[in-house]
């Protein structure tokens, strides 16, 4: 069983312990943008590291995965926070027709 928070969730919770699958159906528009932005902004550096011509291709795809990677991470955090009620939510709340009082 997993550990709980020490503080109690400033907003209200949709799911306390929510599966993955839970979590990457909850991506907003904002989480795609994340992956997007982390993704597009590591390709310049794949090119600017890779020391010849011949590198330089595999390095950026080696950048944009990695960038890839780190955009979903971020995007997954912001998307299980809003269910277990960490971040803001009102528009899962919303959505889920909740109560929009916080838990005190």
């Amino acid at each position: 069983m997993p550990r709980r928070w020490v503080e109690p969730p400033e907003y209200p919770v949709i799911y306390e312990f929510p599966k993955v699958s839970a979590v990457v159906s909850n991506f907003s528009f904002r989480d795609m943008m994340h992956i997007l932005t982390y993704t597009s902004a590591s390709v310049p550096f794949g090119y600017l590291a890779g020391a010849s011509a011949r590198v330089k291709g595999p390095a950026m795809v080696v950048a944009a995965l990695t960038g890839l990677q780190a955009g979903y991470m971020v995007a997954y955090i912001y998307s299980k926070g809003r269910l277990m009620g960490i971040f803001p939510n009102d528009d899962e709340v919303a959505r889920l027709g909740m109560s929009t009082m916080s838990i005190s």
